[in-house]
């Protein structure tokens, strides 16, 4: 095609009109970074992502390469850099590498790092579960809401059981973060509330969930009109506030806490229906 393409008139292509370069602007990517989420961010969808960064043959941004520079429509540069700042990066990724080694199958991997068999296919672009190679380096999520594993589950996950939420969706916020907090899936609300996988969503959007036996009936105990949220690793009262749709500060007065600080293990009250919340149904 380079050859052609120095010579269009000799090969028989003499009416050629070159189409416009294509236009964009690069941002550097200091860590890993799934496509997807990126798309969000800059309010495109993944696939004009992908149009303009072919060299990325997995939806994710190089582990190996910080620094790298990420193409974007040019008039998307600032939302993005803005909304990219203020997602923390264990926000943008959840993954490890993984060497397959002799005998090893792809459901032996996903139940070592307790995710699932369609999340590593998708971000591997595997077609055939049963053909890996000895020495192989494969991305492994490590969550079960990474984009696209929910394919395979949301029949099985999207029925509204549990305690209704009503998210309204913060600046630098998309599905996988979302999902992640509330400890669902992304299937599960685009189902609940009629949305494409790939559809953008904006500050101010609210969303319907469903916290509960669907979204970890481990993480949440409800009684009439109280849940006793058990707190995991990770957990801060900002992100328990932003799942249950109510503010730190109710959080900290329904459960006499003068300090931020909370720990595994703790059991913290929250009230459905109490007045000055803004959580109810």
């Amino acid at each position: 095609v380079a050859i052609i393409m120095k010579q269009p008139e000799k090969y028989g292509f003499g009416d050629v009109v070159p189409e416009d370069p294509v236009e964009y602007e690069k941002v550097k990517i200091e860590s890993p970074t799934d496509l997807r989420i990126a798309a969000e961010l800059a309010d495109v969808p993944v696939e004009t992502l992908q149009k303009l960064n072919p060299a990325l043959r997995r939806m994710i941004t190089p582990a190996e390469y910080p620094g790298f520079e990420l193409k974007l429509p040019p008039d998307k540069k600032g939302v993005f850099e803005k909304r990219f700042a203020a997602l923390p990066a264990n926000k943008r990724l959840k993954y490890t590498e993984h060497i397959v080694r002799r005998g090893e199958t792809l459901s032996a991997i996903a139940k070592r790092y307790r995710t699932s068999i369609a999340s590593i296919q998708k971000a591997n672009n595997i077609a055939n579960p049963h053909r890996l190679k000895l020495g192989q380096h494969l991305i492994v999520p490590l969550s079960p809401t990474y984009p696209g594993a929910e394919a395979t589950s949301v029949a099985q996950t999207s029925k509204p059981v549990g305690t209704k939420v009503i998210h309204t969706v913060r600046r630098g916020e998309n599905l996988y973060y979302i999902a992640r907090s509330y400890r669902t899936t992304i299937g599960s609300i685009c189902t609940w509330n009629n949305l494409d996988p790939r559809a953008t969503i904006h500050p101010g959007k609210k969303l319907t969930l469903y916290v509960g036996k669907t979204t970890g009936a481990s993480a949440s105990e409800i009684s009439g009109d109280r849940i006793v949220h058990n707190v995991r690793q990770g957990d801060t009262l900002y992100d328990i506030a932003n799942r249950y749709n109510i503010s730190v500060s109710q959080l900290k007065r329904w459960n006499n806490l003068r300090r931020n600080l909370i720990r595994p293990g703790d059991r913290l009250t929250i009230y459905k229906n109490k007045p000055g919340g803004n959580n109810s149904n």
